[in-house]
C-alpha cells in the first residue's frame, strides 16, 4: 500500500514544532508511532502526523506525559474507552478554564496596580 502523505521525523518536526529529538522519546514511550523504510528510517503517516500535533497540544495544556500514555492506550484499546476518553479529556479542559481564571485573576491585579501608579496614589505599594 502506498501512502503519498508520509513524512520524515525532519517534516514532522518542522510540521508539529517539536524536536526530532521529542519525538524519538515520545517513540520510545509507546505514544508515537512510526513506520521505517528499506533504510530504517522514521516515517509518520497522516494518523501519526495529527497524533503528534495533538500530543503536543495536550502537553501544552499542561497533561503529563504519563497520563498522555494512559489515553494513548485508551484509543488503541478501541471504542469501548470512549466514555473514559472523554472523561480525560473534559478533566483537562477544566484544569486549562481553572488557569485561565487564575490568569485573569492575576492580570486584574496587575491593571489594579498599573492604575494606583498612574494615578495620585504613586505611592501605593
Amino acid at each position: 500500500m502506498v501512502n503519498d502523505s508520509l513524512i520524515t521525523i525532519g517534516q514532522l518536526a518542522k510540521q508539529s514544532n517539536l524536536s526530532i529529538r521529542t519525538l524519538r522519546f515520545y517513540e520510545d514511550k509507546g505514544i508515537l508511532s512510526s513506520i521505517r523504510d528499506r533504510n530504517n528510517n522514521r516515517l509518520y503517516d497522516d494518523n501519526a502526523q495529527h497524533w503528534a500535533n495533538f500530543v503536543k497540544y495536550l502537553r501544552d495544556s499542561g497533561m503529563g506525559l504519563n497520563d498522555i500514555q494512559h489515553y494513548h492506550q485508551l484509543i488503541l484499546q478501541g471504542d469501548a474507552t470512549v466514555a473514559e476518553r472523554i472523561a480525560i479529556l473534559e478533566n483537562q479542559k477544566q484544569i486549562i478554564h481553572s488557569e485561565i481564571k487564575a490568569k485573569e485573576e492575576q492580570i486584574k491585579q496587575i491593571d489594579h496596580k498599573l492604575s494606583n501608579y498612574r494615578s495620585e496614589k504613586k505611592g501605593y505599594l
